[in-house]
């Protein structure tokens, strides 16, 4: 699986696509986060070159797959079980259709509280380790080792939910970056020479959707939808850049 997410990051680089990132909350302050890609933009490069047209429609749901594995999983260190654990909530899901020209890919992370959250990247680089490539599922245990050592291209990506502070209530929502996330950003702006002519291609949407009405938001970026319920900032990979506070949301309910 880190092969194939090391693959997409790479085309996301290069060609450009939007990334969302997406919280649905529940009275109780459970609910889903979740990050989905659309790149339909790489199955139009490929497709004057491809004869074959291909449609793939995969959906893996770790909860089930560790339940039918419980027993294998039982003889395991206590330590790998719980790492294995974290997978439970995890969710992946990828649609492609050559004759559409259409790839989306989602992972989504149910939580019962917003402090589970910080699980997800750990739960995404869980997908990969060697006792689940030895029970017919990840990469192998070469690859998991090779990608300790070197530089994992994931790490910021579905780092993000980490790179900011998210608090929920009844009264209201809020999301704003982390000092550590807003640091590295200006840092990363400043070690690299000009702008990247990708950046503008890379969208990033960030989606929020409450079980309360909303009654006012502070971030003039922000959409409204329309039942009220729900709020979205949109921004491209340069704007983030230059402005690290441009996700910064502090949402009142009715």
């Amino acid at each position: 699986m880190k092969k194939f997410l090391a693959y997409i990051i790479t085309f996301i680089l290069l060609t450009g696509c939007v990334i969302q990132e997406q919280f649905v909350f529940d009275k109780d302050g459970s609910g889903e986060y979740s990050m989905a890609f659309n790149m339909d933009q790489i199955m139009g490069m490929g497709s004057d070159t491809d004869s074959t047209q291909k449609v793939v429609d995969t959906v893996i749901t770790f909860a089930s797959f560790l339940d039918e594995k419980k027993d294998s999983i039982s003889q395991l260190s206590k330590e790998e079980q719980e790492r294995l654990e974290l997978l439970r909530p995890l969710t992946f899901v990828m649609n492609m259709n050559d004759s559409l020209q259409k790839f989306d890919m989602r992972l989504s992370y149910a939580f019962t509280s917003l402090d589970e959250i910080e699980n997800f990247s750990e739960a995404v680089k869980a997908a990969n380790i060697k006792e689940l490539s030895e029970l017919g599922m990840g990469g192998s245990s070469k690859d998991s080792t090779q990608s300790s050592e070197a530089s994992d291209p994931s790490d910021d990506l579905f780092g993000s939910a980490d790179a900011y502070t998210t608090k929920f209530s009844a009264k209201g929502f809020s999301r704003m970056i982390t000092a550590e996330a807003r640091e590295k950003l200006i840092k990363d702006k400043d070690t690299t020479s000009g702008s990247d002519a990708f950046d503008d291609a890379i969208i990033m949407r960030q989606v929020y959707k409450f079980p309360y009405k909303i009654k006012s938001v502070d971030n003039p970026n922000a959409k409204i939808h329309a039942d009220f319920k729900g709020v979205e900032v949109e921004a491209n990979m340069m704007q983030l850049n230059n402005n690290p506070d441009i996700f910064n949301i502090k949402v009142k309910f009715e």
